[in-house]
Formats: C-alpha cells, structure tokens, sequence
C-alpha cells in the first residue's frame, strides 16, 4: 500500500477537503497561499502544480494508476471554482495526457473548464 494506491476516496470526500481549504479549516490563508505559489523554475508550489491561465492562478494535482484508475482536481481560488474529476482507468491522467509535464492545459476535460470559466 501507497499514497498513490492505498488511498480510497470519493468525491463528496474531495469536495469537504475542498471546502475545508476554502474556508481555513485546515490551513491558515497565509500559508495556502504560500503552497500555491510556484517554487523556483518548477511548475509547483508544496503538493500542487501552479500555472496561470489568461492571467487566472490555477492550481491542480492529479493522480494516476496505468491501466486501473486517475483523478484531477482543478482549482481557480481567484474565482472559487474548483473541478474534481475521478474515473476507474487512467484516462484522466494517462495518454495522451502529459500532465507530469506541468501544464494542465494538455488535458481535454481542464482545457474546457477553463475556457467556460476564465475564457
């Protein structure tokens, strides 16, 4: 067992860590923000890929098991949007994907949650 695959969670779950960032329950505005910003030359801040999108800050994280299972979760905390995608194969995060690359511009369902909601 793994972070990566010993983790079982739904997105109701998700959405309630979701809010619980929002709202300071869990980390002090401060110190998200913090987390959020990037880190160097690195597409990261601490646990999350940080990019801007039409001049929007996005932040977003995925997972990815080959062949078994992948999620994304895509957030505007300029705009307190955020999109939480889970599927039972790797089609979120897999090929022809290349999030690890640091752009979730790559990915069709984050391409178009962005264009519906920055533009």
């Amino acid at each position: 067992m793994t972070a990566g695959t010993g983790v079982i969670s739904t997105v109701r779950d998700l959405a309630r860590f979701d809010a619980a960032l929002g709202d300071g329950a869990l980390l002090a505005p401060e110190t998200l923000n913090k987390a959020w910003e990037n880190a160097g030359a690195t597409p990261t801040g601490l646990g999350w890929f940080v990019q801007r999108y039409n001049g929007e800050r996005v932040v977003w994280h995925f997972g990815l098991t080959r062949d078994a299972n992948s999620a994304l979760i895509v957030k505007l905390p300029g705009r307190g949007l955020t999109l939480i995608l889970l599927a039972n194969s790797d089609g979120l995060a897999g090929p022809p994907y290349n999030l690890s690359d640091g752009s979730v511009t790559s990915n069709l369902f984050a391409s178009l949650f962005l264009r519906l909601f920055v533009g």
